[in-house]
């Protein structure tokens, strides 16, 4: 199984890969990166089983479909960059 995020706004995108390895241990791939380049990032992780893999990729796309805005003046003075985030929807 294989699923695929891509966010039109910032050019990223993250894609999971379910499958066996080798050892037909169950494995969820993971990646991520820019539109714009090809240098991203992989990572493998070892799972229990298909139906955990599932519920692990109804996480990420829940995870995925929400960002994080902070409030640019927060940000600029920097102690504390959580006083003011909302999180909504994306849309795609």
């Amino acid at each position: 199984m294989i699923r695929i995020w891509i966010n039109k706004a910032t050019r990223r995108y993250y894609r999971v890969h379910l499958q066996p390895d080798l050892f037909n241990e169950m494995t969820l791939i993971r990646c991520w990166g820019s539109l714009d380049s090809q240098h991203g990032r992989v990572r493998n992780d070892v799972i229990k089983s298909w139906a955990h893999g599932l519920e692990l990729i109804e996480e990420i796309d829940k995870l995925r479909k929400i960002t994080v805005i902070l409030d640019p003046q927060v940000t600029s003075r920097s102690p504390s960059m959580t006083d003011n985030v909302t999180a909504r929807p994306i849309k795609t």
